[in-house]
């Protein structure tokens, strides 16, 4: 890396009950900038789950908003699900902590550890272009705002008499990495980590769900819910999904195809773990897991924006009354044509004539 590493953390906030909204006492601090924060839940489960969820106990952590004001605008650089932002984690590390590993699918009365992380610099992006994408947050005139929403006890245990319960509350602190960028005006990009949910009620072909523009994609994490408490494939038999814009078709796919593609990627120590109805549409490393040094790959919106051109997914979807997709969508903004071979080639040819 680039530049040397800082790690602290936030006072852990405990007693907080489910169902709970509040925010990470007097936010994350400036002093450098923000390579990731990971969100610690400790919590004890003096009822075993009768009924899990889909979500289950990772999504205890129910909603993760984190804000950020440079004195001229203030906008959300996370919305997501904590569950959301585990699975994200999964494929991109290929592997998660291991207490958190363990809150996978379960449903005992004991005590749980699970880590929620937001990883600012992508793991799989090469060092420098790695470090364009920390949160520049000593350029901002308050500290970074963390609002945390904690699940109820019926978003856990779907059951009719539900038995989930925790005892002595949630106790909730953040671990907060950052680099000492020692370069005056070092530049830095625009991104947002979002989760978007769409209920699909009716079994149809070509149900739509927007993109929004602008933005270069990194990744889409497709999230399919088959019940209120399963989650799997939803697309019908012979079925599809398509990734396009006016009438241009980007990608046209399975979800087991990219179940399949996504276990291809070369992980270190990865868990012999497959986590149902999750299905990553990968723009920057297509196949093995390594250092990319290029964004030329990135599914690049920015040009249908000045139109009112859409992109959507399209998705032959068997549905019904608790059937969902939930889309987490990563995305740099701003012009990235500096970062991409292609077009500095192209730049440097249209000069030499």
């Amino acid at each position: 890396m680039i530049f040397q590493q800082r790690i602290d953390f936030t006072p852990p906030q405990t007693a907080n009950a489910l169902g709970a909204n509040f925010k990470v006492t007097n936010g994350i601090t400036r002093e450098f900038h923000v390579e990731a924060i990971l969100i610690r839940l400790d919590f004890t489960s003096t009822g075993a789950i009768a009924t899990a969820t889909a979500d289950g106990l990772w999504g205890v952590l129910n909603r993760v908003v984190v804000t950020v004001s440079d004195g001229a605008t203030t906008r959300s650089v996370v919305s997501s699900s904590g569950r959301g932002l585990l699975e994200k984690a999964y494929n991109d590390f290929g592997i998660l902590d291991q207490d958190s590993m363990a809150a996978l699918g379960a449903t005992a009365a004991t005590t749980y550890h699970i880590t929620y992380p937001i990883y600012f610099m992508t793991p799989t992006i090469n060092d420098s272009l790695r470090e364009l994408l920390l949160l520049p947050a000593i350029r901002y005139n308050q500290n970074i705002d963390v609002d945390l929403t904690l699940a109820t006890q019926a978003q856990v245990d779907s059951n009719a008499t539900p038995t989930f319960a925790i005892s002595a509350g949630v106790t909730v602190s953040c671990i907060v990495l950052r680099r000492v960028v020692n370069v005056a005006n070092f530049d830095t990009l625009d991104q947002d980590l979002i989760e978007i949910t769409q209920a699909f009620a009716a079994t149809a072909q070509d149900q739509q769900t927007i993109i929004p523009t602008p933005g270069h994609y990194v990744t889409i994490d497709l999230r399919y819910y088959t019940t209120a408490a399963a989650r799997g494939d939803i697309i019908t038999s012979g079925g599809s999904v398509r990734l396009q814009a006016v009438q241009v078709n980007f990608r046209r796919f399975r979800p087991t195809d990219y179940s399949t593609i996504n276990q291809y990627k070369v992980y270190p120590n990865a868990p012999a773990q497959y986590i149902a109805g999750l299905y990553r549409i990968n723009f920057l490393d297509d196949s093995v897991h390594g250092d990319d040094a290029d964004f030329g790959s990135l599914l690049n919106t920015n040009v249908y924006a000045p139109t009112g051109a859409q992109v959507y997914l399209l998705q032959d979807i068997t549905g019904g009354a608790a059937v969902q997709g939930k889309y987490v969508l990563h995305r740099i903004l701003g012009d990235l044509d500096r970062f991409k071979a292609v077009e500095r080639a192209k730049q440097g040819a249209a000069a030499k004539k």
